[in-house]
């Protein structure tokens, strides 16, 4: 159960970490920034 934990919490970390990372990329680009904070919106 505790392996099953620690292996799940790594995995949401990687998931977190390489979505800050292709969010900071978007960012540094500029040209994606309206296509990511519009989605959200839409689809509500």
């Amino acid at each position: 159960m505790f392996y099953v934990l620690t292996k799940v919490t790594k995995n949401c970390e990687l998931i977190v970490m390489s979505l800050l990372f292709f969010v900071i990329l978007q960012q540094k680009e500029g040209k994606y920034d309206n296509i990511i904070f519009s989605a959200p919106r839409r689809n509500h």
